[in-house]
């Protein structure tokens, strides 16, 4: 494709931020693409912008591209592809980001009923020899200023790192702290002593129901370990709202390891022996023996139910149905946050802390020098996406990034960490290191209590993995669902991976309610129907023999997934050590 007319053109998402007038314009040409059209694809109308920025993600640069094309048949084809920067590691990837385009490829629907639609996702790649080709053939009297101007961009993206605007302080919309669903606390008092907290929902407050429906289970809600994922007064739609609206009484367990009743000395095995059977223990309570409950969980949510079910804890028999989102009996992450496990980096950040081993996030409170100085050492730890907040920063760099910037809202961003996620108990952490670095749940002594007992693991399962991978892997989720069809093929099982999102994003995204609940909503109404068995015989086995192959989604997707991409981070991260030793010592 050649350049023409360098014409400004605008996107009409209005947090994206417009690049040099150089940088952007139309394109013409053709497009050769024999597997759609053996003739040539003829470029009609083409948008281009070499240096987008959302400010959303002050430190990525994207390029896009969109392209109208024409067929000699008359049929119309719609390209559209991105190029996504980030300045991680050293410009690790800078080759392989400026050079992979992902595009979508789709047909304009016409008017015919026998048009085929097509709608086809996957990469572009250009090679040095192409690139430099482009390069030697570009015309145009501004034809230098356009190469500086593309020059400066990627020099400020990957070398300089300077961030294209930020997240500014925004006012959360009170409309939706004063329409939100009121809510009952119950403080519960679990058997080892501790004192925890469930917030409940009652549905009668959306009238949807009819009188004279069948009373739907209640739904028992599990966090991830810090930022809260389902109770979002501040967004338009949450799972909380969503499960009300569908007539199940909400429950949401608020354990030893929240911000608002912070633990200074627990383990996730403790939420999973304690916490969740004193939750479950209150609903039934309150119902009666005879309910059951539906379980949603997130994270290290996700690896206290399965402690729970598979020690002992609670009974299969009272729980309707169980969905995990990025967590599961087994716990897979990327090349980076494995290799922050296995350094000593856990032992030595509680070493640190000492006894006050809660650490404060927020950049105004009043903190000791240990606390001071964790933070300091967690805001220099690479982690793929940078951010302007300094909150964002410190949690990125304890956890890694737990979600793409990208898929969620500016006061969905600012009400985590100035609002929400202000504390964080550290205590969990070697428990949770353990159990990172066997890649399944473990007890609190690194061993396996749990995976010998499936037996335990009556009911229908959903695991749903986020499929642009930013800490936990798809992994998680596949070996989760062969584990639960083996021991347990009697029950529905499923699993499912969404494109785009990565981790924490899955639930408290701009697009979740539409993307990723619709899934978990049919998980539940299907244990509500009351079939939470297999599928009829013809379907289960063809299924089966699928869900039997090699994963799909442990190609290369996502952040640190191929096996390329793990050693050299592996090699960098050491680098990285040694230079910080050095530093020390110096």
């Amino acid at each position: 494709m050649n350049s023409q007319n360098l014409q400004g053109f605008d996107y009409t998402n209005s947090v994206m931020e417009d690049s040099h007038s150089l940088l952007r314009g139309k394109v013409g040409g053709c497009v050769v693409f024999t597997a759609i059209d053996k003739d040539t694809l003829h470029v009609i109308d083409g948008d281009v912008d070499l240096c987008q920025v959302d400010s959303r993600t002050p430190y990525t640069q994207y390029m896009r591209y969109r392209i109208l094309l024409a067929a000699s048949s008359g049929l119309r084809y719609i390209l559209e592809g991105k190029k996504i920067m980030n300045p991680f590691l050293f410009a690790l990837y800078a080759w392989r980001e400026t050079t992979t385009l992902h595009v979508t490829f789709k047909n304009v629907s016409g008017n015919g009923l026998r048009d085929e639609v097509t709608n086809l996702t996957g990469e572009l790649k250009i090679s040095m020899i192409e690139l430099l080709k482009s390069l030697m053939t570009l015309e145009g009297n501004r034809r230098i200023n356009f190469a500086c101007l593309l020059t400066q961009s990627v020099l400020r993206t990957y070398i300089l790192q300077i961030p294209r605007g930020g997240h500014n302080d925004c006012n959360l919309p009170d409309s939706y702290h004063k329409h939100y669903p009121s809510s009952s606390v119950h403080e519960i008092k679990a058997e080892d002593g501790r004192i925890i907290c469930c917030r409940q929902w009652k549905c009668g407050q959306t009238p949807r129901r009819l009188k004279g429906e069948k009373q739907l289970n209640p739904v028992l809600l599990l966090n991830g370990y810090s930022i809260e994922s389902y109770w979002l007064p501040m967004e338009p739609n949450d799972l909380v709202r969503t499960l009300l609206e569908e007539g199940h009484e909400t429950w949401l367990l608020q354990s030893r390891l929240h911000p608002l009743n912070p633990a200074d000395n627990f383990t996730i095995e403790d939420i999973g022996r304690y916490d969740i059977p004193a939750a479950i223990g209150k609903i039934l309570e309150l119902h009666g023996h005879n309910i059951k409950v539906h379980i949603v969980a997130h994270c290290a949510g996700g690896l206290a139910i399965h402690i729970a079910l598979m020690g002992g804890h609670i009974s299969a028999t009272h729980i309707a149905s169980l969905s995990c989102t990025n967590s599961s009996m087994f716990f897979k992450l990327n090349a980076l946050a494995t290799f922050k496990m296995w350094l000593p980096l856990v032992p030595v950040s509680m070493a640190i802390l000492g006894k006050n081993n809660i650490l404060p996030l927020l950049e105004m409170s009043e903190t000791s020098f240990r606390h001071h100085l964790l933070r300091c050492i967690a805001r220099f730890i690479p982690r793929y996406e940078r951010c302007t907040c300094n909150e964002c920063e410190v949690l990125s760099g304890v956890f890694g990034n737990v979600f793409w910037h990208q898929n969620i809202s500016r006061t969905m961003h600012h009400w985590i960490y100035r609002e929400n996620t202000t504390r964080l108990p550290m205590a969990g952490f070697p428990h949770l290191r353990k159990i990172c670095n066997s890649g399944f749940i473990v007890d609190s002594h690194g061993n396996n209590s749990y995976l010998i007992h499936p037996e335990r693991m009556k009911l229908s399962t959903l695991y749903i993995s986020g499929g642009r991978s930013l800490l936990v892997t798809p992994e998680t989720s596949f070996l989760a669902n062969k584990y639960m069809k083996m021991h347990q093929p009697g029950f529905r099982h499923e699993r499912v991976v969404v494109d785009g999102f990565g981790h924490s994003d899955l639930l408290i995204g701009e697009e979740s309610d539409k993307k990723v609940f619709p899934h978990i909503l049919s998980h539940i109404r299907l244990a509500e129907q009351g079939k939470n068995g297999v599928i009829s015989s013809g379907e289960k086995y063809s299924k089966e023999s699928l869900a039997w192959e090699d994963d799909f989604y442990s190609a290369s997707r996502g952040f640190g997934s191929s096996w390329y991409s793990q050693r050299i981070v592996v090699l960098l991260m050491l680098l990285w050590v040694v230079i910080m030793l050095i530093s020390l010592f110096l």
